[in-house]
């Protein structure tokens, strides 16, 4: 199992949104993916609940099969515009990615 994990920090204001909304946005997206792509076996979107100031706004985690259905999913075009779309609202990422 690959689980593949992303966090987020946000731009105040983007695309004509507040931070909020934007991660509202953001979760929108996600809820989309694991129905039209097949390769994603469990995926959870959570907005941060801490106050502390180096924490990030957001988490992504999500599992795929193995390396082989996580480098599908990297490439399958709606994860693509889904990625594209966040690019332009966050200010910056860490990603993790580890075999279990």
């Amino acid at each position: 199992m690959l689980k593949h994990i992303v966090m987020l920090k946000f731009k105040d204001f983007a695309d004509a949104h507040t931070k909020e909304e934007n991660i509202e946005r953001v979760r929108q997206v996600f809820s989309t993916l694991p129905p039209i792509i097949p390769e994603i076996k469990k995926m959870e979107f959570g907005k941060n609940m801490s106050t502390i100031d180096k924490s990030y706004d957001a988490v992504l985690y999500t599992e795929f099969e193995d390396q082989e259905a996580f480098s599908r999913y990297l490439n399958n075009h709606d994860h693509v515009a889904a990625s594209e779309f966040i690019a332009k609202l966050r200010k910056e990422r860490i990603i993790v990615d580890y075999l279990q």
